[in-house]
């Protein structure tokens, strides 16, 4: 299946669930970053900004494929089977088959919010190591000041930084509202509610994954969009993102899959597929 000459622009921005979710998408249909086949554009992280360049909601990934604007990762998958239906599909074509998987993708989507509780809202050191290398980067890359900055103060810089990023997101929380919002309020100290109700949940998804003939998530021979979803979670919590390197990110929860190795085993071979080829260090 020939892609079409339309311009394709992926809207994005770096440390995104959902962009990986994409991005891995994207790959699986023979689409690299890269490679030519689509150009990148790293969005504001603030809402005011992104206001400016996407449609409502103003979420990352969106999608322009010539003169159709695709919001939103799933949507995005959708486009990709219709448009390269001889690559591995991201939803099988079977009505039964396509509304488990996506299911599924709902399902494991929710996981979202506890997610970023676990890396922003966990204390200072999940926190350092998901983005302590990329605070240093900014920080650095600030004219004049920034170096000395962080050679004087390093921890008091990471502390603040710590304390913005999470009132943020539990602001953000409370905005989504319903039962999500509560992850606004759930103090630190509390945080072991959070990683049970987390663990609970992917030790459900494992054995899923276990029982599964193919090992992947609905029993698809090749990784489906609920896979991806997943994927894109837990790149976070023990990947990297798809940014290694000094300037990167780091695993904000290493060991969230010592007791589920079902999904330790899927996460790797996802990640196989994807951190060599998929690196968001690629997009400039």
């Amino acid at each position: 299946h020939k892609m079409s000459d339309a311009p394709k622009e992926l809207y994005m921005f770096r440390g995104s669930q959902f962009v990986i979710k994409a991005i891995a998408a994207m790959a699986l249909k023979g689409m690299l970053p890269g490679d030519g086949s689509y150009v990148a554009r790293e969005v504001p992280l603030a809402l005011k900004g992104r206001k400016k360049l996407l449609p409502p909601p103003h979420t990352v990934p969106v999608l322009r494929w010539g003169n159709d604007i695709i919001p939103g990762s799933d949507n995005i998958c959708l486009l990709l089977d219709e448009k390269f239906p001889d690559k591995p599909r991201l939803y099988p074509a079977d009505e039964a088959g396509k509304a488990e998987v996506r299911a599924m993708e709902d399902r494991i989507s929710t996981m979202y919010w506890s997610n970023g509780y676990l890396t922003f809202c966990d204390g200072q050191e999940a926190f350092e190591r998901y983005t302590a290398r990329r605070v240093h980067e900014a920080i650095s890359g600030i004219p004049l000041i920034g170096g000395l900055a962080w050679s004087l103060a390093p921890k008091l810089i990471l502390k603040k930084a710590a304390q913005a990023i999470e009132s943020g997101w539990r602001d953000t929380c409370r905005a989504k509202g319903g039962p999500f919002a509560r992850y606004g309020d759930v103090p630190t100290a509390n945080r072991q509610v959070v990683w049970d109700e987390t663990q609970a949940e992917l030790k459900a998804l494992d054995a899923v994954v276990a029982a599964s003939p193919t090992g992947y998530l609905c029993r698809t021979p090749t990784p489906s969009a609920a896979d991806l979803t997943l994927y894109g979670m837990l790149e976070r919590w023990v990947g990297d993102s798809l940014m290694d390197g000094p300037e990167g990110f780091g695993p904000a929860q290493p060991l969230i899959l010592d007791d589920t190795p079902a999904l330790r085993k899927l996460f790797e071979d996802l990640r196989g597929r994807f951190a060599k080829d998929c690196s968001l260090h690629r997009f400039g």
